[in-house]
Formats: structure tokens, C-alpha cells, sequence
């Protein structure tokens, strides 16, 4: 898949999401973790907007 530029809002968007779920008291324990690695990662910024 070949990467595409993300306009910033997007990216605004998807960093308070992650911001959500880093204090969202349901998610699991791993995914949790996962999220706070990656928060600024883009494969995973990828991967959510290609959901």
C-alpha cells in the first residue's frame, strides 16, 4: 500500500484520539500499552486511517 500524505487535521485528530485512549479506563491492559509505544508512530497512524 503506498503511503499517502495525510492532511494535519487528520493527524490532529488521530492524536487526541490516542490521547483517549490512554486514559480510557476499559481498553485492555496490552492494547493500552500499545497505543503509548506507538503514539507517535506512523504504521500505526497508518493503520487507523486505513481502518
Amino acid at each position: 500500500m503506498p503511503s499517502l500524505h495525510v492532511p494535519g487535521s487528520y493527524k490532529t485528530e488521530f492524536k487526541k484520539d490516542v490521547e483517549i485512549f490512554q486514559f480510557h479506563p476499559v481498553l485492555n491492559p496490552v492494547q493500552k500499552k500499545v497505543v503509548n509505544l506507538n503514539h507517535t508512530s506512523e504504521p500505526l497512524f497508518q493503520e487507523y486511517v486505513s481502518r
